[in-house]
């Protein structure tokens, strides 16, 4: 066998060993990254269903309906849900509740609801790309946070809850 013919048939054998190799690596990885995700998606849902115990336990709620995500200044669980009158309230449960920390909560009836917040946001602004509404507290003001984007534009806009009035805007470049 002469040299050329060797290099080629060991050449061959070392492009399949990096092949395997880097298939092996990537299969890893792969892996890696489900069981990651897995692993921050659970402790996610356990932080939810924390957040709706405590609402059940500490408010007038007595079923969640839904759970919504704020953070603001203080970042918060948010879990609508009904009295045992059949009344739509948010219940704000601050992240990593602690004994000083105060749960507070509001009937939906007392301001503008999310679907008319919703209305008024398509009738504004129709190009724009809506990424979420979501009820929160700024500075002891209960508020709706509309998350948007516009032109190559993030914007975070909060109106008040009460009337719907704006409250805070800032956008980003993105």
């Amino acid at each position: 066998m002469n040299p050329v013919e060797s290099f080629n048939l060991n050449g061959r054998k070392l492009i399949k060993y990096l092949a395997i190799l880097l298939i092996t690596l990537l299969i890893g990885a792969i892996f890696l990254f489900i069981l990651i995700y897995i692993d921050i998606r659970d402790e996610l849902q356990k932080e939810t269903e924390q957040a709706i115990e405590y609402s059940i336990l500490y408010s007038p709620i007595e079923e969640a309906l839904e759970t919504y995500t704020f953070n603001g200044e203080k970042p918060y669980d948010v879990i609508k849900g009904e009295n045992e009158s059949g009344e739509s309230l948010y219940v704000f449960i601050p992240k990593n509740l602690t004994h000083t920390d105060e749960i507070k909560w509001i009937e939906e009836e007392a301001g503008l609801k999310k679907d008319d917040l919703l209305n008024r946001f398509r009738t504004n602004c129709s190009n724009c790309s809506l990424i979420e509404i979501n009820p929160g507290i700024l500075n002891n003001h209960f508020v709706w946070e509309v998350i948007y984007e516009q032109n190559d534009r993030m914007y975070f806009q909060t109106y008040r809850f009460s009337n719907g009035e704006l409250y805070d805007s800032i956008s980003f470049r993105k």
